[in-house]
């Protein structure tokens, strides 16, 4: 057997192999492999379900009530449409070669071209919170800074707004998203973890910035509360960059990536629903007040029908001589002696209870 012959014949083994030796007394699995699919299947629907129901709902508060357009909703749905792209990549995945899998039950082959998603994926994670970090210091300037001014938050807000699209800029200048297979080294390790650090840092900020405007507000302490909550839901961003920066330290230090790539992946997924959220959220209670008001109005308006129906009946079911005729519904005013429209009228006013929505009582209604 030739020189030639063996190493083509090495060449065919190795790609089919294990993508790493495994641990002593472990065989590989390289056809059916223990994964945890199920799991992230399951996170990852349910974050696409709350990305996009928040999606839908800012969306007709916009078009329903608000009917006016800035250059951060543009934004955020950008970072929307990435955020679909970037599931796109982790179903991918899941589908072709599997989360939570062992790197010894790769096929060899398989590595290159499940970091090659990972990167796409990464590219696509940084675009997607370039766009809607951008869009929610846009907000938040819209918001809090009265217009012509320029105070210490407005110069915050700017400079943290900036900072984070050259940031981005710098990062995605050094992804790959061309479609050619390719392995992690350490410089890719390197950006994978100070992105991470950047993106903590970023979210406290993004957070804090506003609260210090919102509690000097000339408000109701439970309205006070009440924006504050919604704000607060930046803390869950806070949270998944934070364990997104714990998966991204623990795959640099691990032989066995590929089984590290599952953390990274639902920790991006996770920190682009909170932006989201934190960029949409604020217009949901436009469309639950409004809603309320309809629920309450018509009920008012079923109750006064209700009630009118109950005294109508009554005043026509009286005859001439003022003693109940079902059979008379509209009795001829010229039969109707004087005291019996008197007496008419009495019975009319004693069935009109307080408590029938007169327009007074329902302008009180609708300011409640």
């Amino acid at each position: 057997m030739s020189l030639n012959s063996l190493m083509k014949g090495k060449q065919q083994v190795i790609p089919d192999g294990p993508g790493l030796p495994s641990p002593a007394g472990i065989v590989p699995n390289l056809d059916n492999p223990p994964n945890g699919n199920a799991l992230c299947l399951g996170i990852i629907t349910i974050l696409l379900i709350l990305a996009t129901s928040a999606f839908i709902l800012a969306v007709y508060v916009k078009f329903a009530y608000v009917e006016t357009l800035y250059i951060e909703d543009f934004l955020g749905f950008s970072g929307f449409v990435l955020y679909i792209a970037q599931v796109y990549c982790s179903l991918s995945m899941i589908v072709h070669f599997g989360l939570f899998v062992h790197q010894w039950n790769f096929r060899f082959k398989n590595v290159a071209k499940i970091y090659h998603l990972v990167h796409l994926e990464s590219g696509l994670y940084a675009a997607s919170l370039t766009l809607l970090k951008t869009a929610i210091l846009l907000k938040w300037v819209r918001i809090f800074v009265p217009r012509g001014t320029r105070g210490t938050f407005f110069w915050a807000c700017y400079i943290l707004l900036w900072t984070n699209i050259l940031f981005y800029i710098i990062l995605l200048a050094f992804v790959d998203f061309s479609g050619k297979p390719r392995t992690q080294n350490n410089k890719d390790k390197a950006l994978l973890i100070a992105s991470a650090w950047y993106n903590l840092a970023s979210d406290v900020l993004i957070v804090l910035l506003p609260q210090r405007i919102i509690w000097r507000l000339h408000l109701e302490t439970k309205k006070k509360f009440g924006i504050a909550a919604i704000f607060a839901i930046g803390i869950s961003a806070i949270t998944a960059a934070a364990y997104r920066l714990y998966a991204s330290i623990e795959f640099s230090k691990r032989a066995d990536e590929t089984y590290g790539i599952a953390n990274i992946v639902l920790g991006s997924q996770a920190e682009v629903l909170c932006a989201i959220l934190v960029f949409y959220v604020p217009t949901f209670p436009k469309a639950f007040k409004d809603a309320r008001k309809r629920f309450r109005s018509l009920v008012l308006i079923l109750s006064r029908s209700k009630n009118t129906t109950g005294e109508s009946s009554v005043r026509l079911s009286l005859n001439a001589s003022g003693q109940v005729d079902a059979g008379i519904a509209h009795p001829r005013r010229t039969y109707i002696p004087q005291i019996s429209v008197l007496h008419t009228t009495q019975v009319g006013i004693e069935r009109a209870p307080d408590d029938v929505p007169m327009p007074w009582n329902f302008e009180e209604s609708r300011h409640d």
